[in-house]
C-alpha cells in the first residue's frame, strides 16, 4: 500500500481500520 507510507506514523483510529475494512471487504467483493 504506496498510501500507507505517507500517512502520519501515529497509531490509525478507529475511524482509519473500518474505512480500510470497508474498501478492503468492497475490493474483495468486486474481484468475486
Amino acid at each position: 500500500m504506496p498510501e500507507a507510507a505517507r500517512l502520519p506514523t501515529r497509531p490509525p483510529g478507529r475511524s482509519y481500520v473500518r474505512l480500510m475494512c470497508h474498501l478492503y471487504h468492497r475490493k474483495e467483493s468486486e474481484t468475486d
